[in-house]
């Protein structure tokens, strides 16, 4: 099926440019010229695996479209994401508590470009940028937060109400309505069936939410979708 963005949700995309990243975009002219000169863009790739829990950081990213999502790995298990990081935020934040190990496994979930600086001259950097300092301590703490919200949330509400969650919160980290999710891929993420994913995604279309075509996710309306979204999504967006 296909369908049309309205008009009227253009608006609803989250102030967030795709190419961009808003982290970097806040900081001060002079710290903002002073990183991106140390950075090179990439581009990333759909299922790329970053990190394994527990390996060393390799290099620090900022997303400009790709979106990285950080899960918690139990043997025999699927893995249980717990975070994505998009265009608000850095990939690696925990290096400012002098950690170098990957505490979760990161896989790249929506392809895309992104900054790439090494930790070496993150830790240079923060030594001259206290307000990429604070935003870095802000973005763990609301990590922290919806870590411990993500437990509650796998066992207690509906596989619809946490789709419409986790799509809402793709697109607010892509800054873009449309992204590459299959059933599969979604069912491993949300730790459920794929025909639950595939009930739950028709329910999501048959309400105008979002259409959907082999991996490809479109959100036409992010009132509809919001609407069927659990409290999870309205409580960390608080």
């Amino acid at each position: 099926m296909t369908g049309s963005i309205d008009p009227a949700e253009k608006g609803l995309r989250i102030g967030i440019v795709n190419d961009t990243n808003f982290m970097i975009e806040q900081l001060p002219g002079d710290e903002r010229r002073r990183l991106l000169a140390g950075a090179e863009r990439i581009t990333l790739e759909f299922g790329d695996v970053l990190e394994r829990a527990g390996d060393r950081y390799k290099r620090i990213l900022f997303p400009t479209g790709v979106v990285i999502s950080l899960a918690a790995a139990a043997a025999g298990r699927q893995d249980l994401e717990l975070e994505m990081v998009g265009n608000s935020g850095m990939h690696g934040a925990t290096v400012i508590l002098g950690l170098d190990a990957a505490p979760l496994g990161a896989k790249v979930r929506r392809s895309g470009t992104a900054w790439q600086l090494s930790i070496s001259a993150l830790r240079e950097e923060l030594r001259h940028s206290p307000v990429l300092h604070a935003k870095l301590r802000l973005q763990i703490h609301a990590c922290l937060t919806r870590h411990a919200q993500a437990v509650g949330c796998a066992h207690f509400h509906r596989v619809e109400a946490r789709l419409a969650t986790l799509l809402s919160r793709t697109v607010d980290c892509a800054g873009d309505n449309h992204i590459e999710l299959t059933h599969e891929w979604l069912a491993r993420i949300l730790g459920a069936r794929r025909v639950s994913i595939t009930q739950a995604a028709t329910a999501l279309q048959a309400c105008g939410s979002i259409t959907y075509h082999r991996g490809s996710i479109s959100v036409l309306s992010r009132r509809i979708l919001l609407r069927r979204a659990c409290s999870c999504y309205r409580e960390a967006s608080a």
